[in-house]
């Protein structure tokens, strides 16, 4: 049976990696512009990564999976290279497309198990959030939110004004159930009603 590998040694071991590739992306005047991949994220980094794709796909609490896709391929080549994209989202997604980055980074990235565990874990985030905004998880925070808004004592001031003598119709009746509805907050029906009825069953 093998001896066990000290710890010594697997620090040894592991600063002996090198954690970054060099790639070459093209050439400007016969001069090869070459960027850093690296192989694997630390610790820090791939939470952080995963905490801020968590929710990516939602806009306003509007269900929008291409806002995720292309933030996605912004945050790889922020951790992943040395790479500096331009602030607009629309022109640094032109740029990562046009020079096939990602394709590179993955070629370098994927190598290391790390890379398909990171996508599972933003998967698994993201499927957290939808289904929290969604379905029944949804329609509840949306029902919260509707009573959470309910101004009771504005209600009890509005109903001081009425004379129960003078309820002899319909009529009458419609105008409290106004009242009371005007008291819920005005949003708190708002899109997250709406993705739920898009929502999956």
């Amino acid at each position: 049976m093998p001896k066990t590998v000290a710890a010594k040694t697997m620090k040894s071991l592991y600063k002996q990696e090198v954690p970054v590739e060099n790639v070459v992306i093209g050439t400007i005047d016969g001069n090869e512009i070459v960027i850093e991949v690296k192989k694997y994220l630390s610790f820090e980094n791939l939470c952080q990564f995963v905490a801020e794709m968590e929710g990516a796909e939602f806009s306003n609490d509007v269900y929008v999976p291409q806002v995720s896709h292309v933030l996605l391929a912004k945050k790889m080549c922020e951790y992943y290279t040395n790479v500096n994209l331009p602030p607009d989202i629309s022109e640094a997604y032109e740029m990562i497309v046009s020079l096939g980055l990602l394709s590179k980074i993955y070629d370098v990235a994927s190598c290391n198990s790390q890379f398909a565990e990171l996508l599972a874990l933003i998967d698994d985030a993201q499927r957290h959030t939808y289904s929290q905004k969604t379905g029944l998880n949804g329609l509840f925070a949306s029902i919260k939110k509707a009573v959470d808004g309910f101004d009771i004592n504005g209600v009890l001031k509005d109903l001081k004004s009425f004379d129960p003598s003078s309820l002899e119709n319909l009529t009458d009746l419609k105008q409290i159930a106004g009242l009371l509805t005007q008291r819920l907050s005005p949003d708190s029906f708002g899109h997250t009603l709406e993705a739920t009825e898009n929502a999956e069953v």
